[in-house]
């Protein structure tokens, strides 16, 4: 068997695991549930931040603020801060979806919808006819009368948006699929006896699913999802297809590549972050925009006096890891014909001279350097100069703690689709690449 085949068979067995990742993180809140398990299986211990911490040199931990964002790191030789770098990877826990609101049930003409809102900017078409669960996490009152919070996801598929039939949308292949947000996009949820719903029967559905009274209910935060499984495709089962790539892609990898690191003794302080709200600004105490890692690293580093700081935030790196837009030949329009990006060849480096990626010609290179120390391709994404692209966390991450930073990103094909596809083979370079960004010496890294 050669080098070869076992770099395939790996990376195969690396996107069944991030298959089941993300058909475990239906909604945001789950994602943090599903890293906060693996993370404990690997011998991290969880911490609170409304605790003392106690934390100890070379050793693991993790935080989760509101349910949703969650940072992990190594802590590092604690006791020589000015001996150590930050080395810092940041991704989201969110996609773009549609969010149900808050008494949610109409009915017109026996019909009952739930009210819907858009979360993100999803291509909402590919919403149309699919087999869509509910997720997300359910505040209630527990048998005390306190408020607690917990996790739901529906068993089985619970709504359908359906689509108007071509008999009466005859244009529809011509003029495209359009969704109105308000009239069109709320999902049917049951047939109804009378012009009104008389009672509210998705409470009354997820109160019995949690083992509730409907009235211990006060409020959620629920997305839908597509109950559909990912699968891996393809003649050489070279492609992988499901929701959530973008970002969950680059959670999963930010956090094996973690673990892996974790099994060396490194000095340095090594940093997962995952934060909510990317896809509507990180503008929130659990975005990126936040204080969440600001938060953190103060409090790990809170020995230390504000001179060996500022000389620790100088040596330091952050990776800010999303997803950049695989070349798609049936739209090559779209796409900057000198820098093309393509699936299963290497990792993107995501340049933007307005900044709103946040790469510059130093954290070009020690990335480029990194890549072939670990024998991996990469490539360089620039969007097209005439179609405004989109942004990540790493500008915010960047201004907000003045630590040098670059964007990275798999290629992926339709970004933003409720069911996105991507490379076999470019998951596990990502891992491989960000293990070595963890792991490599200082000599690799730019200052």
């Amino acid at each position: 068997m050669t080098d070869a085949t076992n770099k395939t068979e790996d990376a195969g067995r690396l996107v069944e695991n991030l298959l089941g990742f993300i058909d475990d993180s239906p909604s945001p809140w789950h994602v943090a549930a599903t890293v906060s398990n693996l993370l404990q299986n690997h011998g991290f211990t969880q911490l609170h931040e409304t605790e003392r911490w106690q934390l100890q040199p070379h050793s693991k931990y993790f935080v989760i603020r509101d349910d949703a964002a969650i940072i992990a790191f190594t802590s590092g030789n604690l006791n020589a801060i000015e001996n150590c770098r930050l080395r810092i990877i940041g991704s989201h826990v969110d996609s773009p979806t549609i969010r149900i609101t808050h008494s949610p049930e109409k009915t017109t003409s026996g019909v009952t919808r739930l009210s819907a809102e858009v979360y993100g900017g999803p291509i909402l078409p590919t919403f149309y006819d699919r087999d869509l669960g509910i997720a997300g996490r359910v505040i209630y009152k527990d048998d005390n009368g306190d408020l607690a919070s917990g996790l739901y996801r529906s068993q089985t598929a619970l709504v359908r948006i359906p689509s108007l039939a071509i008999h009466m949308n005859r244009e529809v292949n011509e003029k495209g699929l359009i969704m109105d947000k308000q009239a069109q996009m709320p999902p049917i949820l049951a047939v109804a006896d009378g012009t009104q719903a008389t009672s509210p029967k998705l409470q009354e559905y997820i109160a019995a699913e949690l083992q509730l009274q409907p009235e211990q209910i006060i409020s959620w935060e629920l997305n839908l999802f597509d109950t559909q499984k990912g699968v891996i495709y393809g003649t050489e089962k070279e492609f992988f297809a499901t929701s959530r790539i973008d970002n969950l892609g680059s959670v999963h990898a930010s956090v094996i590549s973690l673990i892996k690191a974790s099994e060396q003794q490194s000095n340095d302080i090594c940093i997962a972050a995952m934060f909510d709200h990317e896809e509507i600004g990180s503008v929130s105490t659990t975005g990126a925009d936040g204080t969440f890692l600001q938060d953190l690293i103060a409090r790990i580093t809170g020995a230390a006096d504000t001179e060996t700081k500022q000389q620790l935030f100088a040596k330091s790196t952050i990776v800010s890891c999303d997803m950049a837009h695989a070349y798609n030949p049936a739209y090559a329009e779209a796409h900057n014909s000198d820098h093309p990006i393509h699936v299963n060849r290497g990792v993107a480096i995501k340049i933007n001279a307005n900044k709103r990626y946040i790469t510059d010609a130093k954290t070009e290179a020690a990335f480029i350097n990194i890549c072939h120390k670990a024998a991996i391709p990469w490539q360089r994404y620039i969007h097209r100069a005439n179609l405004p692209c989109g942004s990540t966390i790493g500008s915010a991450t960047a201004a907000n703690l003045g630590i040098k930073s670059l964007d990275i990103g798999n290629p992926i094909w339709s970004m933003h689709s409720i069911r996105e596809s991507a490379g076999v083979m470019d998951h596990l370079y990502l891992v491989e690449a960000l293990t070595e960004f963890y792991t490599t010496d200082d000599s690799a890294l730019c200052e």
